[in-house]
């Protein structure tokens, strides 16, 4: 890409110098809608256009100035809003002002005609421009007579600018190290190596050489081609069945003129006509115009009837300086017989010239036709993209709101889950807390019980002291059987 961008400027710079040669005795139109082609393939940028022209406004040739703003204008009314924008540019104005100023008044008129109709035809889309006229015209400038047809324009057949996006237009990938970024040269828009990976020349800009498109616009010029091919078939079709008509009539025509002659012969001649005219295809065209007269015939034909006539008048004239009677000459009579035989020749040669006149005229009228039919279609092409386009980005747009109701109904069942869960657990812990409890409460009665049964115990202990030893014997016995009542251990009671 680098390689083309450099021969790209190369080239550009080449014909900017050949359009603006000290050396031209006039305009080098040529070069100049050249360079008009090579700046609508944007491989050369608007910027470096403009600068390279300006640059050519030092040159002390006051020629190669005023060839220089002859490319500045074509350039200006050709190449589309990229240069438009350029050139509303404060540093392009103050040049062309400061040129008005020191240069001679065929550059100065030609400086003000640029501005006023820069002003006329772009004054509403950039005000910079609009404020030049003013200003220069306050300045006691005298602009020349406007015309609105060198006023107008042209913002058509003019390659898209660029898009500068972080994902791919078709796949929606996010571009990365990996993932590298490619546009297509039809639309401008960026797409990753997948979507971009067909390769076509682009006739509708100038660009004759294959380079980088997306797979919209191949399917669209296939599409394109297929109803071409359709139409073109459909065509051939009723020609191929009018044609079996007129054969049909022939046939029946001859078969009922002449009776007696076989159809098989006439059928076996219409075929062998027609693998001729299969076999020669290339035949067809020149028999259109193999009864026109050519310009050979014609040249003969003048040249001996002006040899006659010369002869005539020679001869008319050696009579009268004779003195003889004309109506005696016998070579008068001749070539005035010979001339009589050659006028029906002139009206005839009269016709010829004007069926061929005819013919052209008809050749004119279809190229016109074709041509209306060519723009028809273009704008049948851009509108068809356009709805693509639109029915894209539509889709897209209704993607992207799905996929946000989607994503807004999942945090919902998220937050609904996660208030659920919150629920259980603080239901969980309310339950741990009452059984927690209830082991206290459980504790502390036990608690309670056993420190009233020790009381007990020891108030009998001390006041049984004196008892005979079978007695305190029988006590020890029976204390057991009192714990076993409330539920503790015999061993905690010892007796001394």
């Amino acid at each position: 890409m680098a390689t083309i961008l450099l021969t790209n400027v190369k080239l550009f710079d080449k014909l900017l110098d050949k359009a603006t040669s000290p050396l031209l005795l006039e305009t080098d139109w040529k070069s100049i809608l050249q360079l008009c082609d090579v700046i609508k393939t944007q491989e050369v940028g608007s910027k470096y256009t403009i600068q390279a022209i300006k640059k050519k406004f030092r040159h002390e040739n006051p020629h190669v100035i005023l060839n220089s703003l002859q490319c500045m204008e074509s350039v200006v009314k050709n190449c589309g809003a990229l240069i438009h924008k350029e050139i509303a540019q404060k540093d392009t104005m103050d040049a062309l002002k400061d040129l008005a100023k020191k240069s001679p008044d065929q550059i100065r008129d030609k400086v003000l005609e640029m501005i006023q109709c820069w002003s006329y035809g772009l004054g509403s889309q950039y005000k910079i421009l609009t404020d030049t006229y003013d200003q220069m015209k306050t300045e006691n400038y005298h602009f020349p007579s406007l015309k609105e047809s060198e006023a107008m324009f042209q913002n058509n057949d003019v390659v898209p600018e660029w898009r500068d996006d972080k994902e791919c237009f078709r796949c929606r990938q996010v571009f990365t190290t990996f993932v590298r970024k490619h546009h297509c040269r039809a639309c401008g828009n960026s797409f990753c190596d997948k979507c971009s990976s067909k390769y076509c020349s682009i006739p509708k800009f100038n660009i004759d050489r294959d380079v980088r498109v997306c797979r919209l616009t191949i399917n669209e010029e296939e599409s394109l081609q297929l109803a071409l091919a359709m139409s073109k078939s459909d065509a051939e079709e009723k020609e191929r069945q009018k044609k079996k008509l007129t054969e049909k009539y022939a046939q029946s025509m001859n078969s009922s003129n002449n009776p007696d002659t076989p159809s098989r012969e006439l059928n076996k001649y219409i075929e062998d006509k027609h693998k001729e005219q299969q076999n020669l295809p290339n035949e067809i065209a020149p028999k259109e115009t193999d009864h026109f007269i050519s310009d050979n015939e014609i040249d003969k034909f003048i040249s001996l009837v002006i040899e006659h006539i010369n002869q005539f008048k020679l001869r008319m004239l050696s009579d009268q300086q004779r003195n003889r009677n004309v109506s005696n000459d016998t070579a008068v009579q001749s070539a005035f017989v010979v001339l009589q035989h050659l006028h029906p020749e002139l009206h005839r040669f009269i016709r010829l010239l004007d069926d061929k006149r005819a013919f052209y005229e008809n050749l004119q009228d279809k190229l016109t036709q074709l041509k209306d039919a060519r723009e028809a279609l273009n704008a049948l092409r851009s509108e068809h993209y356009e709805r693509k386009q639109q029915e894209t980005f539509e889709r897209d747009r209704q993607r992207q709101i799905l996929l946000a109701q989607k994503l807004d109904f999942m945090r919902q069942k998220k937050q609904e889950y996660l208030e659920y869960q919150r629920q259980i657990y603080l239901q969980h812990l309310v339950q741990q807390e009452l059984e927690m409890k209830n082991r206290l409460e459980q504790q502390r009665q036990w608690t309670l019980t056993y420190n009233t049964y020790t009381k007990s115990a020891g108030q009998i202990l001390l006041t049984n002291s004196n008892v005979p030893y079978i007695q305190h014997y029988q006590q020890e016995q029976q204390i057991p059987s009192m714990e076993n009542e409330y539920h503790s251990e015999p061993q905690l009671i010892t007796l001394n």
